[in-house]
């Protein structure tokens, strides 16, 4: 009883919670009402103001247009300088722009808005009626900031918010008295009253004046208290003595009970059995491991139970053991309740009791499965590969080795094929490691079902796998092989939802024609696969010696490049982009050279390589480095020329490419949009999304982004419209046929206007001939390189060469020249 009214007051001790349970969620409820009532207006004040100054833009903007379009204003420049002067009066007004049919623009005020502020736009075409005929006399453009407008709205958000904030907390002051002195004072009288009635002693019904539901439960509780009191007398006399005999039963039963909870307790399995090994009794791990009840077991022989199968002879031997030695001890493969069959080590002692003979035995035994799992997976993993369940490089070395014997003494021959699977660095470095497992596990399997049974793939790590094809060594026999693995690797596959195309490059050495022992044969073999690799790769090349000079060559040019990483052999020229028209030089493109010994590489005879060998991202970072620590070089001589970059779509995709920039821009102390990152088309649609997300972070950072190489490949119009791009380069086989060709004349015609119809500037690449020039100028494209305004040149030469492109005559300038289309 009194255990139960201690459980009574903790409960009200509990409840002493229950003022704040009440009070918080009234409290949140208020806040958030408040919270979104003053939010809501807040948000419809912002609105209206908003709506305010767009209609306030829209009567300027009509006013001012309608008073343009009069006949006093034309041709009157200082009576529209006058005008516009006025518009610098108008409270919001921003920018305002005066721009006649031809696209000149006669008069401007204001300027542009800073970063972070919103400014709303808009235009008004001019045009005036005169002789029955409409004439266009150019466009007003009107740009009001909402810069009033945000203060005004801060103003009234300081005096609002502390009025709320102040309503609020009076209400919330007022709610927390009213529950405490409803609530919370009663519930603590309750629980001092409960506390002190669990003590031990006399329990005293408790005094409560209340009618209400407290008063109630008082009421109840006293009731129950005084019947209580009547059978707690009677219940301390019963159990006086049932303590006296139960002090007795636990002396006898408690010997029986440790050596009981001893055996219990014990992982191994234990039995007692008879002298002819009838089961008598058993323990708890005896029946978790066999899975019989006791009641299954008791009085059969264990030779019919869960040591039922086994041989007579090894039973005979068991009997004379035991006959013998009072002992035997040994593995045997026993049997469990649903019929499978387990290993077990097993221990059976004979027992006496007062030197007679033996009458019982103690049967000790354990599953040892896992012990023999263990074995055969370390067994398994010392030959197989855990991905693919293949066997692994020391297993098929083995094999290899042993097919070598044979056909050596047959003389029938072999093949051996080196696999390597065709984008699987890209799947890996994309998407997960994950996808990449699961891509090796099913091409692992499609492999095996292109091969014989006799035949032995294994991997041999990464994405390499290799191929023993036994006593077949005819090439058209091989080729058959080869061709149906490559189509059966080449079918797409789907996985984690996306849609993947692998394939792969096999090389093949035949024995003995191409090596006598496995090293040389493993080392041809995997020399012409790098040589179907490095020719587009899903290709085969039987091993030839001309294969491994070609390797050597690759291997040297490999450590080349390296050196030249690793010595900063990279230098950067740069080629004019003039604006069609100024003509002048308003951004360079970086374009890289590798100053080895012998002189200048041009970047289509390493970049590819580079690439291929993990190369271009080191690279890539020392031309950042140049290009950066150049545009620090012009700006310190007051040269403000911008600077396009090419980057790579590996060094796109790298972890960390973009804080990485930044953090170079900053060392440079270089502001980002004086750089342009040049990027082609078929990087942006290689990962759509991790693309998209890079580029936003570059935009934020103030870099521009420029797709190259426009008009070859896949020319999506739709990468320019979902993508954050702001130039646009037409590719060079575009302009080539300008002077020619009047279907590329309008094609390139109908680009540019396209292109600066959604806000994009437009750079025709591979500008070489005069009418070239003359064609793109009057197409209104924005600006233009080539061969025609300045080829690659290192820096100093690059910009004298820029510096006189306006006084040059382009007539002049090519007449004796015939220069060839390439960069």
């Amino acid at each position: 009883m009194r255990e139960r009214l201690a459980r009574a007051a903790r409960e009200v001790r509990f409840r002493r919670g229950l003022a704040s349970k009440i009070l918080l969620p009234a409290l949140a409820l208020s806040l958030g009402v408040g919270t979104m009532l003053f939010l809501f207006f807040s948000a419809k004040f912002a609105r209206q103001a908003e709506e305010d100054l767009r209609n306030r833009l829209e009567t300027f903007l009509t006013t001012q247009a309608a008073e343009l379009e009069g006949p006093v204003w034309e041709f009157d420049q200082a009576a529209i300088d006058r005008l516009f002067r006025s518009y610098a009066l108008a409270p919001d007004l921003q920018t305002a722009r005066l721009v006649d049919a031809r696209g000149q623009v006669l008069a401007r005020v204001g300027e542009a808005a800073p970063a972070g502020e919103r400014v709303f736009t808009d235009s008004r075409g001019l045009s005036r009626q005169a002789g029955g005929q409409t004439y266009d006399l150019g466009r007003l453009e009107v740009a009001f900031s909402d810069f009033r407008l945000r203060q005004a709205l801060a103003a009234g958000r300081a005096v609002e918010l502390p009025a709320a904030v102040g309503l609020t907390a009076i209400f919330v002051g007022v709610l927390a008295l009213t529950v405490h002195w409803s609530v919370g004072r009663p519930l603590r009288r309750l629980r001092e009253s409960l506390e002190r009635n669990a003590a031990p002693g006399t329990r005293m019904p408790l005094s409560w004046g209340s009618a209400d539901e407290l008063g109630q439960v008082v009421a109840a509780y006293n009731a129950m208290l005084a019947e209580v009191n009547q059978h707690t007398g009677n219940l301390e006399r019963a159990n006086a003595g049932l303590r006296v005999e139960n002090a007795q039963r636990r002396r006898a039963e408690k010997r029986l009970a440790l050596y009981k909870a001893m055996v219990e307790a014990t992982d191994a399995a234990m039995a007692i059995a008879d002298r002819d090994l009838r089961i008598l009794e058993t323990n708890a791990a005896c029946l978790r491991i066999t899975g019989f009840a006791a009641d299954e077991l008791a009085g059969r022989q264990v030779w019919d139970t869960f040591l039922a199968g086994q041989e007579p002879d090894q039973i005979a031997a068991i009997g004379r053991s035991l006959e013998t030695h009072a002992a035997w001890s040994g593995e045997c493969r026993g049997v469990v309740r649903e019929g499978r069959r387990i290993p077990f080590r097993v221990t059976i002692n004979a027992l006496s009791f007062d030197d007679d003979a033996p009458s019982h035995h103690v049967i000790v035994f354990a599953d040892i499965s896992e012990q023999k799992a263990t074995q055969k997976l370390l067994k398994t993993l010392a030959y197989t590969d855990s991905l693919t369940g293949l066997p692994n490089r020391a297993l098929f070395m083995d094999r290899l080795e042993r097919e070598i014997c044979i056909e050596s003494r047959h003389g029938r021959g072999f093949a051996l094929l080196f696999i390597d699977l065709d984008n699987f660095k890209w799947i890996n470095d994309s998407l997960s490691h994950d996808v990449g497992d699961q891509v090796l596990g099913v091409m692992a399997g499609r492999m095996q079902e292109c091969l014989r049974a006799e035949d032995t793939l294994a991997r041999m790590g990464g994405d390499e796998f290799t191929v023993i094809l036994r006593e077949t060594a005819s090439p058209p026999a091989i080729v058959r092989v080869v061709e149906k693995l490559l189509a059966r690797l080449a079918e797409p596959l789907s996985i984690d939802g996306h849609r993947l195309e692998v394939g792969g490059s096999v090389g093949v050495a035949l024995y003995p024609a191409d090596g006598l022992d496995s090293e040389t044969l493993m080392k041809n073999a995997d020399t012409a696969m790098y040589a179907a690799k490095a020719d587009g790769g899903g290709q085969l090349r039987f091993f030839k010696p001309s294969i491994a000079e070609a390797a050597k060559a690759r291997m040297e040019l490999r450590a080349q490049l390296r050196q030249a990483v690793a010595g900063s052999e990279f230098v950067l020229h740069y080629q004019p982009i003039v604006d069609m028209v100024g003509g002048g030089a308003v951004h360079y493109e970086a374009l890289v050279r590798w100053n080895r010994s012998g002189g200048l590489v041009y970047p289509n005879d390493f970049i590819a390589f580079a690439e291929s060998e993990g190369l271009v991202g080191a690279i890539g970072r020392q031309v950042l480095d140049m290009a950066f620590a150049q545009l620090r070089a012009w700006e310190e001589d007051d040269e403000e020329a911008t600077l396009a970059v090419n980057i790579s779509r590996n060094q796109f995709l790298e972890e960390g490419f973009v804080p990485d920039l930044v953090r170079r821009a900053q060392y440079h102390g270089v502001a980002p949009t004086r750089m342009v990152l040049e990027l082609t088309e078929s990087l942006i649609i290689s990962d759509p999304a991790a693309v998209r997300a890079v580029m936003a972070r570059l935009i934020d950072h103030g870099f521009r982004i420029a797709v190259d190489d426009f008009g070859v490949g896949y020319s999506s119009l739709s990468v320019l419209l979902e993508y954050p791009v702001h130039i646009v380069k037409l590719d060079k086989s575009l302009v080539a046929s300008l002077g020619r060709d009047l279907r590329a004349q309008a094609m390139v015609s109908g680009f540019i206007s396209l292109f600066q119809g959604i806000g994009l500037e437009v750079v025709a690449e591979g500008v070489e001939q005069p009418a070239q020039h003359e064609f793109l100028l009057a197409a209104g494209c924005d600006m233009a390189q080539g061969w025609l305004y300045g080829k690659p040149l290192p820096a100093p030469f690059a910009v004298t060469a820029a510096r006189s492109l306006e006084q040059r005559l382009f007539a002049l300038r090519l007449r004796d020249k015939a220069l060839p289309p390439t960069q």
